[in-house]
């Protein structure tokens, strides 16, 4: 098992990366509206056009909104960095007086409170603002190859972060990512996560980036991440509900038993090894040309 400690250290890396993933969301709007900007004054776009594909754009809101969103989030992140840098703190002096047993029981109840309640405070990926196409150009795909035919629990607080590998032979800069999932509650908050590939334990690795569903209408849920520029190579995709209760059931995803897909089970301090089950999950990537 990991060292203690490594449970908010992961939690750390995540939102540090979230910090960066908002400065490039914050950069691709200032751009995006800079060239539709210039494309209205060199005339290639009358008004009508201007204005249409600006309100496309920014999704009903105007810049400052869509900057002020990113920057609360970044300040949020920041004090939650400091948060667990208090508890990492903590926990490296409780373990070295860990010859103490009443310290044991003590650094054991620190450790199971911040599972099932402090973790609810760290919130998900933002979502980019880009979407995919309706029918984007998929040059690799893979996933589900049945629809499964058994039902897995999603909980809250992403100690039940279900993930399935993948591989990619081509260099890729959007990707889709889809599950079967059933709705359980009426809370829909459901995430889906891009992670790197740990060659050495054969694990997800740091986390690239997340997306958030937005349509429940269908049982095939999907969302998209955009801008990512990523090499060719093993990801994990999972799927999570990132807050809420751990004993509660906020989803259902479809899977397949006795498939040799490597899969894995995030469990709050480690990624637990999941082989013998293949999750009805897809991802498709996109190369812009």
């Amino acid at each position: 098992m990991k060292n203690k400690p490594d449970v908010y250290k992961r939690i750390r890396e995540d939102l540090i990366r979230e910090i960066e993933l908002c400065e490039v969301y914050k950069e691709q709007i200032r751009q995006g509206i800079a060239k539709i900007n210039d494309e209205y004054r060199s005339g290639f776009i009358d008004k009508g056009a201007y204005y249409s594909k600006v309100k496309e754009f920014l999704k009903g809101k105007n810049v400052e909104e869509w900057i002020g969103i990113y920057d609360a989030r970044i300040v949020e992140c920041h004090k939650n960095i400091g948060y667990y840098d208090s508890k990492i703190d903590e926990l490296t002096e409780k373990n070295q007086g860990k010859e103490h047993s009443f310290s044991k029981i003590f650094l054991a109840i620190g450790i199971i409170s911040l599972i099932l309640g402090l973790v609810f405070f760290v919130r998900p990926t933002i979502t980019g603002l880009f979407s995919l196409e309706a029918e984007p150009k998929v040059v690799f795909e893979d996933g589900y190859g049945r629809e499964g035919f058994q039902w897995m629990e999603i909980n809250g607080l992403r100690v039940y972060e279900r993930c399935l590998k993948v591989q990619t032979d081509v260099e890729f800069d959007d990707m889709a990512i889809i599950a079967k999932i059933t709705r359980a509650t009426d809370n829909n908050d459901l995430r889906f996560r891009l992670y790197g590939h740990n060659d050495v334990d054969d694990e997800p690795d740091k986390l690239i980036s997340s997306c958030r569903v937005k349509n429940y209408d269908s049982v095939w849920k999907s969302c998209a991440i955009n801008e990512i520029e990523q090499e060719a190579g093993e990801y994990w995709i999972c799927a999570a509900y990132l807050g809420g209760e751990s004993d509660e059931t906020y989803y259902t995803i479809a899977y397949q038993n006795g498939d040799l897909r490597r899969t894995a089970l995030w469990t709050g301090e480690n990624w637990q090894k999941l082989d013998g089950a293949s999750y009805s999950m897809k991802a498709q990537f996109k190369k812009n040309e």
